[in-house]
């Protein structure tokens, strides 16, 4: 089974989402998203060389023991709870999700912001659909994902 943990380290000036693998033993590590966080400064070299990943490891262990598989982190929000800067990640989320390489990320945007909140599919729908109602995703396109981009259809020179 997999897990997602998200570990905010204020310090550094970054949020880091772990993938984990649970089995028997303790969880391995399987995958590493840094995050800048939104009131600090761009990441740079220096930064993601000096993340602490043994120690982040073992708050991520710590907290899937506490809570369970499913962890959602202190300041995922709730759907209504969301604040403008929440809204403002879900839609850049949703956004990097869709223009990713990532085809299970790119296909699935929603599970992408899913993942990220540590909350679950339905949670993170509720959250792209309030992002839209404040305007900052565009209308979805119907029966798949991504956004109906306004604005007249491109032109063709001739």
């Amino acid at each position: 089974m997999d897990a997602r943990v998200e570990v905010d380290d204020p310090e550094l000036g970054c949020w880091v989402l772990l993938g984990l693998l649970l089995g028997s033993s303790e969880p391995r590590l399987t995958s590493v998203e840094v995050h800048a966080r939104p009131d600090g400064a761009a990441l740079d070299p220096e930064t993601v060389r000096a993340l602490p990943l043994a120690r982040y490891l073992v708050l991520a262990t710590n907290q899937l023991r506490t809570s369970g598989p499913r962890v959602r982190t202190p300041d995922a929000p709730s759907s209504g709870a969301a604040d403008a800067e929440d809204l403002d990640r879900v839609a850049r989320t949703y956004r990097e999700a869709l223009a990713s390489a990532d085809a299970r990320s790119r296909l699935a945007p929603t599970a992408a912001v899913a993942r990220a909140f540590g909350v679950d599919r339905t949670a993170a729908g509720r959250l792209v659909a309030r992002a839209r109602r404040e305007g900052l995703l565009h209308p979805a396109l119907p029966r798949r994902p991504g956004e109906v981009i306004p604005g007249p259809p491109p032109t063709r020179d001739a």
